[in-house]
C-alpha cells in the first residue's frame, strides 16, 4: 500500500510539473501573440502616414511652406525607407522621426492652407495629425504589450523558449 501511495504521489507531482510547465509555455505564447497583434496595431498609422507622404509634400510644395520642413521630411522618409531589418530598434526610430517631421510640416500645410483656404490641403494635414495621434496610441499599446512579453520570458525556463526566441530582436517603439 505504501509504493501505490508513493507512486500516486510521484505521479500528481509529476502531472502538477506537466501542467506548470504547459500553463506557464501559453501565458508567454499568448503574450507573444499580443505583441504580434500589437505590432500589427503598430504598422497600419506608419503606413498609412507613408501613403499620404507624396500628396502631402506635393501639396507643401504647392503652397511653398518652407523649404527646410520639406527636406527634413525627404530627408527622413530616405532614412525610413533604407531602415533594415524591418521591426528593429533602428526601423522603429526611422519610423518615429518620420512621424514627427510629417506632423511639422502638416502643421505648416495646415496654417499656410488657412491663409488661402485650401480645404484639401487642411483635410490632409488633418489626416496626417490624426494618423500621428493613432500611432502614438499604438505605439504604447505595442511597448506595453512587448514589456509583458519580455517580463514572461524573463520567468520562463530559457531551455523551453527556443519556439519564441524569433521575439529576441524586438525593440520598443521610441514614445
Amino acid at each position: 500500500m505504501k509504493k501505490v501511495y508513493i507512486f500516486f504521489l510521484a505521479g500528481l507531482t509529476l502531472f502538477g510539473i506537466v501542467g506548470f510547465l504547459t500553463w506557464s509555455y501559453l501565458q508567454v505564447s499568448e503574450a507573444k501573440n499580443q505583441v504580434q497583434l500589437a505590432q500589427v496595431d503598430l504598422i497600419a498609422p506608419i503606413e498609412r502616414q507613408y501613403h499620404l507622404l507624396p500628396s502631402l509634400l506635393a501639396t507643401a510644395e504647392n503652397l511653398q511652406v518652407r523649404p527646410e520642413l520639406i527636406k527634413e521630411v525627404t530627408e527622413c522618409q530616405d532614412v525610413f525607407e533604407n531602415a533594415a531589418p524591418k521591426y528593429s530598434a533602428s526601423y522603429w526610430q526611422a519610423s518615429a522621426d518620420l512621424s514627427k517631421s510629417l506632423v511639422s510640416l502638416a502643421q505648416a500645410v495646415d496654417q499656410e492652407a488657412a491663409t488661402v483656404m485650401e480645404v484639401k490641403a487642411m483635410e490632409l494635414a488633418d489626416d496626417i495629425t490624426e494618423s500621428a495621434t493613432t500611432l502614438e496610441a499604438a505605439a504604447r499599446s505595442y511597448n506595453q504589450s512587448l514589456q509583458a512579453f519580455q517580463e514572461f520570458k524573463s520567468q520562463f525556463p530559457t531551455n523551453l523558449l527556443t519556439p519564441l526566441s524569433s521575439m529576441e530582436e524586438e525593440a520598443y517603439y521610441p514614445q
